[in-house]
């Protein structure tokens, strides 16, 4: 008897007979910079070769005035917050132009990046700012002038009745091949619309290239339309007449991830893209 006592102890009690819980997976990293927080990054698709999951949009559940965007995992739609609210559109074939809005947040991102702000100064963008690289030169240049230091990341919206809007909504057509950047230029199906009422989520970053950012750029900008289901990735935009929000910066928070434990177990997510 004393044998197996000591035997028991040396094992670590019960602990040691415990099952272990099936799949327990570290929780995301949550990084926050500027006014922006954010978990995966856009690069790791092109390094892996594959689309996987790195977070569930439900890590927003529950957070006030939240704004988001980033893409669906097995690049299978486009997530975008606005006001808390989710819109994840995916295309309904990967040889249709039907798609799908969906308001819950049951899905996965291969990178996701929010802020979350309520108050907002508005101003007029110009009927010069015609472009989306002359958008990107407008928000920096009234950051600046509002006092912001243009090196950390803001978010920033858009309203009114967009004159044209191209964009996309992520639908897999790379046929189970690993994701290379001519693929992944594929794998979009691109929309156009005129003269709709829209509220558009953008973020603004120096650094961020390849993270919650395409490379060369220092915008990205998500629509929802007001008049129509479009919602996605916006591609290229004529901005003037919009009026642009930026955070009123004096009075901003600083990003701080959402609350999590150190772990959490959960069944894995699906990915359509199998890499």
């Amino acid at each position: 008897m004393k044998r197996l006592l000591i035997l028991f102890f040396l094992l670590g009690g019960l602990g040691a007979w415990s099952p272990l819980p099936a799949q327990v997976i570290s929780g995301p990293v949550v990084s926050s910079e500027g006014l922006v927080s954010y978990v995966g990054r856009q690069r790791t698709i092109f390094e892996t070769g594959r689309a996987d999951a790195v977070t569930s949009l439900s890590i927003l559940d529950g957070l006030p005035n939240v704004y988001a965007l980033g893409p669906v995992d097995g690049l299978d739609g486009e997530i975008t917050v606005f006001r808390s609210k989710p819109y994840v559109s995916k295309v309904t074939g990967p040889g249709s132009r039907d798609f799908s809005v969906d308001h819950t947040t049951q899905h996965g991102a291969i990178f996701l990046a929010w802020a979350q702000n309520e108050h907002w100064q508005e101003l007029a963008v110009p009927e010069t700012v015609t472009t989306f690289s002359a958008l990107g030169d407008f928000v920096k240049t009234s950051a600046l002038d509002r006092g912001w230091d243009s090196k950390q990341p803001f978010p920033f919206l858009l309203r009114g009745k967009a004159r044209l809007i191209t964009w996309h909504i992520n639908v897999n057509r790379t046929q189970g091949r690993p994701i290379t950047r001519e693929l992944f230029r594929k794998s979009k199906q691109s929309y156009r619309l005129q003269d709709e009422q829209c509220d558009i989520f953008g973020l603004y970053s120096e650094r961020h290239a390849g993270v919650f950012l395409s490379q060369g750029f220092t915008i990205h900008i998500h629509l929802v339309s007001r008049d129509s289901a479009a919602t996605g990735h916006i591609d290229e935009i004529d901005p003037s007449g919009l009026t642009l929000s930026l955070p009123h910066f004096r009075d901003s928070i600083r990003a701080q991830p959402p609350p999590r434990t150190s772990s959490v177990s959960r069944p894995p997510i699906n990915n359509p893209a199998q890499f």
